[in-house]
């Protein structure tokens, strides 16, 4: 054994500090990054957790987000089940859910067109009722979205601001994801959110980018882009206009809402028979009201869901 670095000497405090609460199996961190990424089992009751730290003097994020969590406690997000401070760091812990990123259970060819437009409708469900509690979620990333087996979803990471306010680009995120009115630090809006599911439904449907080389002025038409899973022609046409109208430069000419977009995407999924009914069946948990049946695809998990394999 090797005595603690300075650097180190924080880190166990902290371990000990959530081991009497805890039982801790392991870790994801950064150097760069703020906070620390434990998986866990409450003790009093064996429940499976993820628990998320962060010193002190950096905890306002942490803070505002589990704050957010709770007053929307909806479905299809992370459920807080404790939080506290040690000496040096602030900490909450979400229940722990069976479930891997977007981007991996996407790229599964096994994943239907049906379970990708359910996952949108779920999304769009869960950033509508963040919307009508004035929140913006401003980080919509494949990283932060997490899916089950049976293809139900949970929304990470609620740090971000509200109406009018500004959000920064994460050094480590990927600028695809963000309205033009992020990366140029302008005043924001509900219609940010807008943007990042059109960029994710392009992407989960096509597993491409719709920007050349990056640029969000360059968007290449969705429906000549390669589908990563079988659509009909009819309903790769409808698509179109529905993705493209998200990733307008322009707010003004985005879906006025989040409500607006689960609708029109539920009418064109139902046009053209893309969820048919025997992929569906009534879920009490489920906002919409549905979850779809069906194959399970395999995939890896990771962060709030397993580790990778």
């Amino acid at each position: 054994m090797h005595a603690a670095t300075h650097e180190e000497q924080p880190l166990l405090v902290e371990q000990a500090a959530l081991g009497a609460e805890f039982e801790l199996h392991s870790l994801w961190s950064e150097k760069k990054a703020r906070w620390h990424l434990y998986r866990g089992i409450r003790r009093r009751d064996a429940l499976s957790v993820v628990i998320k730290t962060a010193p002190l003097a950096a905890s306002e994020a942490l803070l505002n987000e589990a704050r957010r969590v709770v007053q929307l406690s909806h479905p299809h997000m992370v459920r807080l089940v404790a939080q506290g401070r040690t000496k040096l760091h602030q900490w909450a812990a979400y229940q722990y859910f069976p479930g891997t990123h977007l981007d991996a259970a996407c790229s599964d060819p096994r994943f239907s067109v049906a379970a990708r437009v359910n996952i949108l409708l779920q999304l769009s469900g869960v950033l509508e009722r963040c919307h009508q509690e004035g929140y913006i979620h401003g980080a919509l990333q494949p990283r932060h979205i997490l899916v089950s087996r049976g293809g139900n979803i949970r929304l990470l990471d609620f740090e971000s601001g509200t109406p009018g306010g500004r959000i920064l680009v994460p050094e480590d995120s990927s600028e695809l994801w963000f309205a033009p009115e992020v990366r140029n630090q302008f005043p924001v809006s509900h219609g940010i959110d807008l943007f990042g599911l059109g960029a994710l439904a392009y992407k989960m449907l096509s597993g491409q980018s719709p920007f050349g080389q990056g640029e969000t002025q360059s968007i290449h038409p969705f429906r000549s882009a390669a589908a990563q899973v079988p659509m009909p022609p009819p309903f790769r046409e409808a698509l179109h206009g529905l993705i493209h109208s998200c990733l307008a430069i322009q707010v003004s000419d985005r879906p006025v809402s989040m409500r607006v977009f689960r609708e029109t995407l539920q009418e064109i999924a139902a046009r053209y028979s893309v969820l048919p009914q025997s992929l569906l069946r009534p879920s009490k948990s489920s906002p919409l009201g549905f979850i779809v049946d069906g194959p399970k695809p395999a995939f890896p998990h990771n962060r709030f869901g397993s580790p990778r394999s």
